[in-house]
């Protein structure tokens, strides 16, 4: 439910990174923010919502793979309790999230095509 919890956040978030224009607030190197490793501290509403964004991303995708990983590695009583399909599900769940942050990258690198903006935001509601 947590985890649930802080994906539907980051959806939120990015929803509002999309509507603002602010994907590329600090500018088209997602490692970065305009060249230095740890950001400014924010001038805009843009860059406000986009370090929002960026920053819980790290936290989603811990908790996300921390979950997925958590499936699948279940070994003890509780995994009698799991649902036949869970671990296959778990996997799909991390090659998932590994696939949005690979989106979320490449919309960035290449300064955010249609095409990848909208797979980055169907892609966060598989997730």
């Amino acid at each position: 439910m947590v985890v649930s919890a802080i994906v539907l956040t980051q959806i939120l978030v990015g929803g509002q990174v999309t509507g603002m224009h602010a994907a590329l607030a600090y500018g088209t190197d997602p490692l970065r923010f305009d060249g230095d490793l740890m950001p400014q501290w924010p001038t805009t509403s843009a860059e406000a919502i986009h370090l929002s964004h960026r920053l819980l991303a790290g936290v989603v995708a811990v908790a996300v793979l921390a979950l997925a990983w958590a499936v699948v590695r279940c070994h003890t009583r509780l995994s009698a309790m799991l649902h036949p399909g869970a671990r296959v599900a778990a996997v799909v769940l991390g090659v998932a999230m590994l696939g949005q942050i690979g989106l979320g990258f490449a919309n960035m690198w290449l300064l955010l095509p249609p095409e990848l903006v909208t797979a980055h935001l169907a892609v966060a509601s598989w997730v």
